[in-house]
């Protein structure tokens, strides 16, 4: 038997891509407050930063060592064929440059995605058996454990941690979606570990199976919990046929029906106080097709079906998914001003990828998990017995994710895991014999029958770090610089402080990369917000929003088929200081061009009716908040536009019956206070005290600190009284 071994500098290098790779694996741990999007920028820029060290060291090692090279299989070949389909569909979508940035509060696009491919390349010939899976599994479970150990202090008001809210508890993921997705399928893997470890690791496998349950039910997140039943379910329904073993089959059999009974029992309970009280069980109970977030994600999909029959085959685009929901906006959506009304991913991953990749990349998607479940059940075959638990995990596991994922979408965390798990089934497919030690003996001399690769090719080595210092420059370096950038102007604004604000965003600009967009956006909103700060000097705030506008127009001609530059532009000109009519015709120019990429969106008629009162056309003022009306009749804010139009028109009787409907409906919390005190105003103006006093006690227990509004309150009523 020939003896392999390795050169001392060759597993040097091995050692190094291992130990980055498991260093890869605390990305969900990471949080920091000086990013902007502090749960998603510090995540990926470590895990970039990491994957391209990882990368360099394992192209040196698998280039002199070709057992290390990545092991070739249906499933590996439908990895590449769906990063492949990603691109082309991208090349041949609306904007190649965000298909391949993404943005910042996401921090994806194709860059990170091929971060994750390479992950998965390097994990797919990297580890040589079954312990190393296992050491790697199960370090990705112990930071799990931190994520949720986090959790708990944060569910318990800890100050340790960052607070959030209690009542859903995010961990460092920052969404509870999120969190919830991620603690799933660690909850699958902690399963696996248990089941084959002994002694003490058996049982702190099992413990944390159940602290991990306990925390994912604190999520109250309904799509991983019912994921992780359905998965449950299909375990013990698989082991009820297919164990060998007829006391595994039976105690399978039996908690099978246990399980089956306690769902009924919660179902039939889920009025009672006891589930009420239980958290993401109480959720799951409630879910229902009049539930406000169950009623957005129905219209969300009905959106992306809609947009996807446009580009059936080719789509829009990585990360464009905006582009088609703004087009077939669900006006139902927008209910007050605090609603989410921007999506860019569908809550369901089908409906993302199809949207994004066409057809194609739909059918490539499947596939994954299609040769996935094929490669479990040949692994299977391939021994029942002692491949039984493996391959059932680890099918639930895919099953849950997949499930998941149809009301949620994945995020780097998710990710890692979904592709580790990918590259550890390729594993599965080809080592079908124990692997050869890829150590470097110590005992043994050299000899002729000795394999010895040879060591790193040093021209290799050097284009590689030249080429990593590069990429790292543009995908690390750069961005992470902008980000911070935002960081500090945010903080600026926060403070006051107009200069350092401007100073900020336009040192983050001059930066030149993705993070431009939302840097504009945001500049945007501080323009506005410092329109009526008297402490900034008039001609710099002209200035400023002079800068804000031209950066608009940037975004615009970058991104010209995303809706929701136009409604920035249209903001800052309808806010510009000097308040010239010039401004107001522009902004209903724009707002034509915007309802042809949104035709249905009611923010724009609300910006092109302020735009028509700034140029004394008060009929078209009415005209345009009327056709927001008319877009979601239930939506109180765009009553109350229309009755404060109508107001300041004169037209009482139409002002007074629209904010009737408000009163009526019981919707006055969804009013903004600016907008209380604006229709006090506006109704003063025209003589109409008496509708005052309503809106007046509206205001007092919005407000009931301010002296003033309750001084002005008993002035009306002594008025009226007289």
């Amino acid at each position: 038997m020939v003896n392999i071994k390795t050169s001392k500098s060759l597993e040097v290098i091995r050692q190094i891509t291992v130990f980055l790779i498991f260093l890869s694996l605390i990305t969900p741990l990471l949080l920091s407050s000086k990013f902007f999007f502090p749960f998603i920028s510090s995540k990926v820029f470590f895990f970039r930063l990491i994957i391209e060290l990882a990368l360099v060291c394992y192209v040196i090692l698998a280039f002199a060592d070709k057992r290390f090279r990545p092991r070739i299989t249906k499933l590996s070949g439908v990895v590449y064929a769906y990063i492949a389909i990603i691109f082309v569909t991208s090349l041949v979508g609306l904007n190649f440059y965000r298909s391949f940035w993404g943005n910042t509060e996401r921090g994806e696009g194709i860059v990170t995605f091929l971060h994750v491919i390479a992950f998965f390349v390097i994990l797919s010939g990297l580890f040589q058996d079954k312990k190393q899976w296992e050491r790697f599994f199960a370090f990705a479970v112990l930071v799990s454990v931190g994520v949720s150990i986090y959790a708990t202090l944060q569910r318990f008001g800890s100050s340790l941690v960052f607070a959030g809210d209690i009542s859903r508890i995010s961990a460092t993921i920052g969404n509870a979606s999120f969190f919830g997705g991620y603690l799933v399928s660690h909850i699958y893997l902690a399963a696996w570990l248990a089941l084959r470890k002994k002694g003490f690791l058996r049982v702190f496998f099992w413990l944390v199976v159940i602290y991990e349950l306990l925390v994912l039910n604190a999520t109250k997140t309904r799509g991983a919990l019912l994921a992780l039943f359905l998965g449950v379910l299909l375990i013990l329904l698989i082991n009820s046929f297919i164990a060998q073993s007829t006391r595994v089959r039976r105690f399978s059999a039996v908690i099978l029906l246990g399980v089956v009974g306690f769902g009924f029992l919660v179902w039939g309970l889920r009025n009672s106080p006891i589930i009420e009280k239980t958290g993401g069980l109480q959720r799951v109970t409630q879910i229902s097709a009049n539930d406000v977030t169950t009623e957005s994600r129905l219209l969300t999909w009905q959106a992306s079906w809609e947009g996807w029959q446009e580009r059936f085959f080719q789509g829009y685009g990585y990360e464009n998914f905006n582009v088609a929901f703004n087009k077939h906006f669900p006006a139902e959506i927008f209910r007050d001003s605090g609603s989410q009304i921007w999506f860019d991913r569908a809550h369901n991953i089908f409906f993302d990828v199809a949207v994004s990749s066409g057809f194609f990349g739909i059918i490539a998607y499947l596939s994954l998990f299609i040769l996935s479940f094929w490669a479990l059940f040949r692994f299977y075959k391939r021994n029942p017995e002692e491949n039984r638990n493996t391959s059932v995990i680890f099918f639930a596991l895919l099953l849950s994710y997949f499930i998941q994922n149809l009301f949620v979408f994945d995020t780097l965390g998710t990710y890692i895991t979904f592709y580790s798990v990918l590259a550890f089934i390729v594993f599965l497919q080809t080592s079908k014999e124990p692997s050869k030690d890829i150590r470097l003996s110590k005992k043994e001399k050299r000899s002729f029958n000795d394999y010895l690769p040879a060591g790193p090719n040093p021209y290799l080595t050097l284009a590689l770090i030249i080429v990593f210092v590069s990429v790292a420059y543009y995908t690390v370096a750069i961005p992470a610089k902008a980000n911070l950038g935002v960081t500090k102007a945010l903080i600026s604004n926060s403070k006051g402080d107009f200069k350092g604000t401007m100073d900020n965003y336009k040192q983050v600009i001059t930066l030149n990369n993705y993070i431009n967009e939302e840097a504009r956006q945001k500049l945007a909103e501080a323009m506005i917000g410092f329109r009526y700060n008297t402490s900034v000097n008039p001609e710099a705030l002209t200035g400023g929003f002079r800068t804000a506008v031209d950066e608009l127009k940037f975004a615009i001609d970058a991104s010209p088929a995303d809706a929701r530059n136009y409604l920035f532009l249209m903001a800052l000109y309808n806010n510009f200081p000097s308040n010239e009519a010039s401004y107001k015709v522009e902004v209903v120019r724009l707002g034509k061009e915007a309802l042809e990429l949104s035709p249905t969106r009611p923010q724009i008629y609300f910006e092109m009716g302020q735009a028509a009162f700034g140029l004394g056309q008060t009929d078209q003022a009415i005209e345009y908040f009327q056709k927001a009306v008319d877009l979601n009749p239930e939506a109180a804010e765009s009553h109350w536009n229309l009755a404060l139009a109508a107001v300041l028109a004169g037209r009482l009787e139409l002002g007074i019956k629209e904010i009737d409907y408000v009163y009526d409906a019981k919707r006055t919390s969804k009013i903004v206070e600016g907008n209380l005190r604006n229709m006090i105003s506006f109704l003063g103006q025209q003589g109409a005290l008496a509708e005052t006093v309503r809106i007046y006690e509206t205001l007092i227990e919005r407000v009931p600190n301010d002296e003033a509004v309750k001084e002005q309150y008993n002035q009306v009523l002594e008025t009226l009284q007289q």
